[in-house]
């Protein structure tokens, strides 16, 4: 929605305002959520800001509850995005070296796996998914590369995407540089956030002499559920009735939605809409903790979000 231009006459409704209203705040609290990727800072001392950034997966502000929330932590990208499941759609499978057990790698199972022999040299390996063109957002990815080289050389595993007619690098998920064998190993997910016609995992190596491996255990995409971010706040809050959380996204398609709530051991806000101005129930005392649902649209098209973190404003 436009912001609302005031002009002499015109009449001016109730959302109109609170649509100007919410773009402001929304620039403000995403603001202070980049001033926490860049650095820490103090909350002003009347308690009604607050705020974290996901530098990892505690937070800037150590306020995420690891052990209660569901949503995953995107170590590239160090955002918090939906749960995506291990398994992937039965697209057409893109296996160019002949993998051994190639079909592992898309079983839902991270304890088998696709693999193949490192043989002498640089050598790359690629094993994915292509399809018609479509919005791919969360990927979950397990594969590891050991090598076996006892001079400088480099091992990387990285996405690829498809246009329809050659591959291209999209996100390196780990890499090496050694003057000794190397084992890498990713485990967890990334978000993609793009569409595209494939995705594949490639694991690399500069160099090597023999013994070497490659092993894709997973690449799972399409199948998200939501995730909920558990926060602990530890800073002395106002005592409230409306508040306004504004995410800063590293990604988000329509569809996708971001709702949170503020709860206190005997208040609890309901879910409200993030990026919107919220009235509900006063808290008798001051707010503890926070949540925050990231929820995907599961239905064609697809589409996702990932967070960075999150401002809120309380009244």
């Amino acid at each position: 929605m436009a912001f609302k231009i005031f002009i002499d006459g015109a009449v001016l409704y109730d959302y109109e305002l609170d649509n100007n209203f919410n773009g402001v705040l929304k620039s403000q609290m995403t603001n202070l959520v980049r001033q926490l990727v860049d650095r820490d800072i103090t909350f002003s001392g009347d308690g009604f800001e607050w705020g974290e950034a996901y530098i990892d997966a505690d937070g800037r502000k150590d306020s995420v509850d690891t052990g209660s929330t569901t949503a995953i932590y995107d170590t590239v990208n160090l955002a918090y995005c939906p749960i995506v499941a291990l398994t992937c759609p039965a697209d057409t499978t893109n296996d160019p070296d002949s993998m051994t057990n190639a079909a592992n790698a898309f079983d839902g199972d991270d304890a088998t796996f696709a693999t193949k022999a490192i043989g002498s040299g640089a050598q790359s390996f690629e094993l994915g998914k292509t399809f018609a063109s479509k919005y791919v957002g969360g990927l979950y990815v397990k594969a590891n590369v050991t090598t076996n080289y006892s001079s400088t050389h480099t091992a990387n595993i990285k996405i690829q995407t498809y246009n329809g007619s050659s591959w291209s690098d999209h996100t390196t998920l780990t890499t090496e540089t050694d003057t000794n064998p190397i084992t890498i190993d990713f485990d967890g997910q990334v978000f993609l956030g793009e569409t595209t016609q494939g995705v594949r995992i490639l694991g690399s190596t500069t160099n090597n002499n023999i013994a070497g491996s490659m092993n894709f255990y997973v690449l799972g995409y399409e199948s998200e559920t939501e995730g909920i971010i558990f926060h602990d706040i530890t800073e002395t809050l106002t005592v409230l009735s409306s508040a306004f959380l504004a995410p800063l996204f590293y990604g988000v398609e329509d569809g996708s939605s971001t709702t949170y709530k503020l709860t206190n051991a005997a208040d609890d806000s309901g879910w409200l809409t993030a990026s919107e101005l919220s009235s509900f129930t006063a808290f008798a005392t001051k707010p503890t903790g926070l949540q925050i649902k990231l929820t995907p649209k599961t239905t064609t098209p697809f589409a996702s979000c990932s967070i960075k973190g999150a401002g809120l404003r309380l009244e």
